[in-house]
């Protein structure tokens, strides 16, 4: 499980814009349900996916 969670070159986790975002995202939220749904809706609503823009 470890290796898993590990930060890579695709997905720097630690990286502290992401972790900025992550305690701004997480910020008045009541558990980690709540965590994980302003997440997914803000990934959602901000990442710009190819197949979803025609790019």
């Amino acid at each position: 499980m470890n290796e898993i969670l590990q930060s890579t070159d695709v997905i720097d986790w630690q990286h502290p814009e992401v972790v900025a975002r992550a305690r701004s995202l997480a910020s008045g939220c009541n558990g980690p349900v709540e965590i994980a749904q302003r997440c997914f809706e803000w990934v959602r609503d901000e990442i710009k996916h190819s197949l979803d823009h025609d790019l």
